[in-house]
């Protein structure tokens, strides 16, 4: 049997690939019957769909190496394992995968946020907002932010790059009757987006509140004797002397003192011995503080002595109180209470009827009890209790 009727066969009959491996090659150029080898190998299942196509390019191209494999080949096994070895050499290697394009978007606006002055408080704003909506992604107050909100407006709006970097994670800038609104306009929100932009705040964040590198310490100056044989350290300012041998070359006076003090120095009007000063009144500070130590006392007994007075005469004023005897009758009516008796302010007890302050004209002023009250209550706010909305306590 000659190959070409080999080729019929095994085109006519798949299964008789193995039955005729031992037959033999013909001698003349068998590559020029590869159209017989096509069939052949377009029938057999060792090759996928891709494979065959690949093969039927090469061999209808009439390839260096299918034609090397052809004629080498002993029998149809032979050049059906050449072949089949010889198409998943030259399989195309998979292109090289690109960067995905919300990587590069991420990167980009990274970038221009990093050159924001408020880089800390950005990067924070973002990272809560972001984690907020990986934790609820159908809560509606994730999914669409108030740009009019101060936060959003100063940190995400406000900052270059912020506002980048959410339209990279799926949301859009949108007019809702006037206003505007961050909203994610898809219904679903792509996770692995969303991951990789928490994950990029995450690392920045990290950067920024990592503690700073210690610098080296700077190598200490060699401290230099004063040129002027004094013995002390000079310096490079003085031309390395010391600050005496330096005013001695160069004839520098101290100035004078303008005081009239240090001219004309007073004893302290005490008779103590030591030297007075003008702010003292002409004493020394220990005469000083002795007298104003003896003034402070006196006006204290001044201001005590004054109370007294002024208690007296109030007093004397409003007469003597009358004290209530019997506890078990009102003080307005002769009608008795016994326990059921109301004390009121004033310090009397009355019965029910005479128990408010209007019934019995009591001297006892409420309004002014409850003004101190609520002084005595309520703390003063100021302005230095408040904290600042965009400072970085953290």
């Amino acid at each position: 049997m000659d190959f070409v009727e080999q080729m019929s066969d095994v085109s006519g009959n798949p299964n008789s690939i193995h039955s005729s491996s031992s037959s033999e090659c013909p001698s003349e150029p068998a590559w020029k019957k590869l159209p017989d080898v096509l069939k052949t190998v377009i029938q057999t299942d060792l090759l996928t769909s891709e494979e065959k196509s690949n093969l039927e390019q090469m061999i209808r191209k009439e390839n260096t190496e299918v034609k090397t494999a052809v004629e080498k080949s002993s029998n149809v096994d032979d050049m059906l394992s050449k072949l089949v070895d010889l198409v998943r050499s030259n399989r195309a290697p998979p292109p090289p995968e690109k960067a995905p394009e919300d990587v590069e978007k991420f990167d980009l606006a990274m970038k221009k946020i990093s050159a924001d002055k408020n880089l800390k408080l950005s990067v924070k704003t973002l990272l809560k907002k972001l984690q907020d909506l990986e934790k609820k992604p159908t809560d509606i107050a994730n999914r669409k932010l108030r740009m009019d909100n101060l936060a959003v407006q100063k940190y995400i709006c406000g900052v270059q790059g912020a506002l980048e970097f959410m339209e990279a994670v799926g949301y859009r800038v949108v007019d809702v009757k006037g206003k505007k609104y961050l909203e994610i306009v898809s219904s679903e929100i792509n996770p692995s987006r969303l991951s990789r932009a928490i994950a990029l705040l995450t690392d920045k964040l990290a950067e920024l509140e990592a503690p700073p590198k210690e610098k080296p310490p700077t190598p200490e100056k060699k401290r230099i004797s004063c040129l002027g044989g004094c013995g002390f350290w000079g310096d490079e300012k003085t031309e390395n002397m010391c600050s005496v041998c330096y005013k001695k070359k160069y004839d520098i006076k101290a100035p004078a003192s303008s005081t009239s003090e240090s001219a004309t120095p007073i004893l302290c009007m005490k008779g103590c011995g030591f030297f007075g000063l003008t702010k003292f009144k002409g004493m020394c500070s220990r005469c000083y503080s002795q007298d104003s130590s003896t003034r402070r006392k006196e006006m204290k007994r001044h201001l005590r002595s004054a109370m007294t007075k002024i208690r007296a005469v109030r007093r004397f004023k409003l007469g003597l109180r009358p004290q209530q005897k019997n506890k078990s009758k009102c003080w307005k009516c002769p009608r008795k209470v016994g326990i059921t008796g109301i004390e009121c302010r004033c310090g009397y007890i009355f019965c029910g009827e005479h128990r408010y302050a209007s019934e019995h004209d009591c001297p006892y002023d409420f309004k002014k009890a409850h003004q101190k009250k609520l002084t005595k209550d309520n703390i003063k706010v100021t302005a230095k209790k408040l904290d600042r909305i965009d400072s970085e306590g953290d």
